[in-house]
Protein backbone atom coordinates (compact mmCIF):
# COMPACT_ATOMS: atom_id res chain seq x y z
CA UNK A 1 0.00 0.00 0.00
CA UNK A 2 0.92 3.63 -0.21
CA UNK A 3 -0.93 5.06 2.78
CA UNK A 4 0.07 5.21 6.45
CA UNK A 5 0.70 2.29 8.74
CA UNK A 6 -1.97 2.00 11.44
CA UNK A 7 -0.90 2.62 15.03
CA UNK A 8 -2.48 2.09 18.44
CA UNK A 9 -6.09 3.38 18.62
CA UNK A 10 -6.44 3.92 14.86
CA UNK A 11 -9.62 2.49 13.34
CA UNK A 12 -8.89 0.21 10.41
CA UNK A 13 -11.23 -1.15 7.75
CA UNK A 14 -10.07 -4.37 6.17
CA UNK A 15 -11.21 -7.46 4.30
CA UNK A 16 -9.86 -10.84 5.30
CA UNK A 17 -9.79 -14.51 4.45
CA UNK A 18 -8.71 -17.13 6.99
CA UNK A 19 -7.33 -20.52 5.93
CA UNK A 20 -5.45 -23.41 7.39
CA UNK A 21 -1.88 -23.89 6.18
CA UNK A 22 -3.18 -26.26 3.48
CA UNK A 23 -5.20 -23.27 2.13
CA UNK A 24 -8.59 -24.71 3.10
CA UNK A 25 -10.71 -21.65 3.87
CA UNK A 26 -12.83 -21.58 7.01
CA UNK A 27 -13.71 -17.89 7.38
CA UNK A 28 -13.79 -14.58 5.50
CA UNK A 29 -15.26 -11.15 6.01
CA UNK A 30 -18.92 -11.35 5.10
CA UNK A 31 -19.40 -10.43 2.39
CA UNK A 32 -15.79 -10.10 1.25
CA UNK A 33 -16.50 -6.73 -0.36
CA UNK A 34 -17.55 -5.09 2.95
CA UNK A 35 -14.61 -4.14 5.21
CA UNK A 36 -14.38 -5.31 8.80
CA UNK A 37 -13.97 -2.44 11.31
CA UNK A 38 -11.47 -2.74 14.17
CA UNK A 39 -9.59 -0.42 16.54
CA UNK A 40 -5.90 -1.37 16.59
CA UNK A 41 -4.59 -2.27 20.02
CA UNK A 42 -7.93 -3.21 21.57
CA UNK A 43 -7.41 -6.99 21.40
CA UNK A 44 -8.99 -8.57 24.46
CA UNK A 45 -10.80 -5.39 25.55
CA UNK A 46 -13.89 -5.57 23.33
CA UNK A 47 -16.64 -8.13 23.15
CA UNK A 48 -15.48 -11.38 21.57
CA UNK A 49 -17.77 -11.06 18.54
CA UNK A 50 -16.05 -7.79 17.56
CA UNK A 51 -12.49 -8.85 18.38
CA UNK A 52 -9.70 -10.22 16.22
CA UNK A 53 -7.00 -12.69 17.22
CA UNK A 54 -3.79 -11.29 18.72
CA UNK A 55 -1.78 -12.11 15.59
CA UNK A 56 -4.06 -10.04 13.38
CA UNK A 57 -4.04 -7.14 15.87
CA UNK A 58 -0.24 -7.17 15.72
CA UNK A 59 0.01 -7.83 11.98
CA UNK A 60 -2.26 -4.94 10.97
CA UNK A 61 0.43 -2.53 12.20
CA UNK A 62 2.76 -3.76 9.41
CA UNK A 63 0.36 -3.22 6.49
CA UNK A 64 0.10 0.18 4.85
CA UNK A 65 -3.32 1.56 3.94
CA UNK A 66 -4.28 0.17 0.54
CA UNK A 67 -1.99 -2.84 0.92
CA UNK A 68 -2.59 -6.56 0.93
CA UNK A 69 -0.61 -8.96 3.07
CA UNK A 70 -0.56 -12.56 4.16
CA UNK A 71 -0.01 -13.25 7.84
CA UNK A 72 0.85 -16.60 9.35
CA UNK A 73 -0.25 -16.63 12.97
CA UNK A 74 0.98 -19.39 15.25
CA UNK A 75 -1.70 -20.98 17.40
CA UNK A 76 -0.48 -18.95 20.40
CA UNK A 77 -1.54 -15.77 18.55
CA UNK A 78 -4.75 -17.30 17.21
CA UNK A 79 -7.02 -19.64 19.20
CA UNK A 80 -4.36 -21.46 21.21
CA UNK A 81 -4.77 -24.89 22.69
CA UNK A 82 -8.58 -24.62 22.78
CA UNK A 83 -9.19 -23.81 19.12
CA UNK A 84 -12.79 -23.28 18.04
CA UNK A 85 -14.78 -26.47 18.62
CA UNK A 86 -15.88 -28.01 15.34
CA UNK A 87 -14.01 -25.43 13.23
CA UNK A 88 -10.37 -24.99 14.27
CA UNK A 89 -8.46 -27.68 16.18
CA UNK A 90 -6.30 -26.63 19.10
CA UNK A 91 -2.68 -25.70 18.35
CA UNK A 92 -3.52 -24.77 14.74
CA UNK A 93 -1.61 -22.00 12.94
CA UNK A 94 -3.76 -19.78 10.72
CA UNK A 95 -2.93 -18.12 7.40
CA UNK A 96 -4.68 -14.77 6.86
CA UNK A 97 -5.01 -12.75 3.67
CA UNK A 98 -5.74 -9.16 4.66
CA UNK A 99 -6.57 -6.17 2.44
CA UNK A 100 -6.27 -2.96 4.47
CA UNK A 101 -8.78 -0.61 2.84
CA UNK A 102 -8.41 2.42 5.08
CA UNK A 103 -6.97 3.81 8.29
CA UNK A 104 -8.73 6.47 10.34
CA UNK A 105 -6.48 8.20 12.90
CA UNK A 106 -7.38 7.49 16.49
CA UNK A 107 -8.22 10.06 19.16
CA UNK A 108 -5.58 12.68 19.87
CA UNK A 109 -3.92 12.44 16.47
Amino acid sequence: GTGPYPVENDTVYFKYKATFTDYVEFDRSDPYTVPYKYVVGTFGTVEISKDVVAGVDEGLRYIKEGGTSRLLTPSSLAWGFEGIPGIVAGYTPILWTIELDSVKAGPGK
